[in-house]
């Protein structure tokens, strides 16, 4: 034991020491903390721009989803517009008309108006 200190003492007497902290340990300890305190900000600082990037892309997905939606129902309103002919339009609105006409059979409780329409329904 008295040996390694004999070592360590001429070491120090002659500036030879294997590392710069054996010489101001208080010092060195003091700038090791300030470099792991810088990457640590650094990290989380990395982290928090990762965790941007993840809140930024869920709402450019959200975006994608709201316009792929939208163009989906454009293109099924395109589609029923181009298939629906005049007769079809009236035939709808005829057949609207006649639910009509069953709701207010209904309510005034007119059995034979009510199953004539139903028949007239049914067939339709």
């Amino acid at each position: 034991l008295h040996n390694y200190f004999a070592e360590y003492a001429e070491d120090f007497n002659t500036a030879t020491l294997p590392h710069k902290k054996y010489y101001d340990y208080d010092a060195w300890e003091a700038q090791e903390y300030k470099q792991r305190k810088e990457e640590e900000q650094a990290r989380m600082s990395r982290t928090a721009a990762a965790a941007g990037n993840v809140l930024a892309d869920e709402a450019r997905h959200r975006e994608e989803m709201r316009v792929r939606m939208e163009q989906k129902r454009v293109e099924e309103e395109h589609f029923l517009r181009a298939t629906m002919n005049s007769s079809k339009v009236a035939e709808m609105k005829q057949q609207k008309l006649l639910q009509t006409e069953l709701q207010h059979a209904y309510k005034t409780g007119d059995q034979e108006k009510i199953q004539k329409l139903q028949r007239k329904l049914a067939v339709e």
